[in-house]
């Protein structure tokens, strides 16, 4: 709202507009973003589960960072385990599978037990995405997941410095106006925090950020079901973009000796992952 200093002041409207504004600056938050979708979101995942464990792995570590527990059987570990070995040994763009599967199980506490021979198999997968001209970003995401499998991904300075120069670009096509990349901005600022590089996003990119969010979710209210959920193929969507948010958001982002992914809320906020204060502030996953 722009101020006419001749106009009469309202002070209504006033208090009304500045919580608003703030609002703009809050990425993520549990009881807005992830509660009115979480029953759909459980139903979801509950249907993959057995049908497709890649995508069972992926909505059930999401849900996981967003604050949602999913309870894993007994036999789910083994199975879990099955469908990562599946990729073992194959092709050169599937075996990203494996350590996909491997760093999702790691988020849900499961350990995956790798050997020193599949650990050893991972960093040369690395290396492979770090030498390609064409696969710098995909580079990124499997040393993110080396991270989240307690494996060091020896970045070089000259890595970070490509990160940055990858993340900068993106921001600035975002600031420009490009209605696409705010979704890329979000997926590598929290992969530059899960692999400890200083990837900062302003005030002002947090706003453009939670504008096309909020967007993004009107024009899903468009397209609403008879059930008033949103359309199914839209919720792996919903639920990635809220993982990336919920890690950007965090005070701090720890990853575990042994593996997994911490979120941490300092006291004086409000916990990123719990739905009642009384949850302890820090969730290992």
């Amino acid at each position: 709202m722009k101020f006419n200093p001749e106009s009469q002041l309202n002070i209504h409207e006033l208090a009304v507009e500045e919580p608003e504004k703030e609002k703009l600056n809050i990425l993520f938050d549990f009881k807005r973003d992830v509660l009115p979708h979480k029953e759909q979101i459980l139903s979801l995942i509950e249907d993959c589960r057995g049908s497709s464990w890649i995508d069972f792995t992926f909505l059930a570590s999401r849900a996981k960072i967003i604050g949602i527990d999913v309870n894993l059987k007994n036999e789910d570990a083994e199975r879990l385990q099955a469908e990562r070995n599946s990729y073992k040994n194959s092709l050169y763009s599937a075996q990203l599978y494996f350590t996909q599967i491997a760093a999702r199980e790691a988020i849900l506490g499961t350990d995956p037990k790798l050997s020193n021979e599949e650990k050893g198999e991972i960093k040369a997968q690395a290396e492979r995405f770090r030498n390609s001209r064409t696969a710098k970003e995909t580079f990124f995401e499997v040393a993110a997941y080396e991270k989240i499998l307690g494996i060091d991904p020896e970045l070089k300075q000259l890595d970070k410095e490509e990160f940055l120069k990858i993340f900068t670009r993106q921001k600035e096509s975002m600031r420009q106006g490009s209605i696409f990349n705010w979704k890329t901005v979000i997926e590598l600022a929290s992969t530059g925090i899960v692999l400890g590089i200083d990837s900062d996003i302003t005030e002002k990119e947090k706003q453009i950020i939670r504008m096309r969010m909020d967007h993004w979710l009107k024009e899903e209210e468009k397209l609403k079901t008879a059930q008033g959920a949103i359309r199914e193929n839209s919720m792996p969507t919903l639920i990635d973009l809220l993982s990336h948010l919920a890690i950007i958001s965090a005070d701090e982002v720890r990853i575990p000796k042994d593996g997994g992914l911490e979120l941490i809320k300092h006291n004086n906020k409000q916990d990123l992952q719990t739905e009642a204060s009384q949850i302890p502030e820090q969730k290992q996953f």
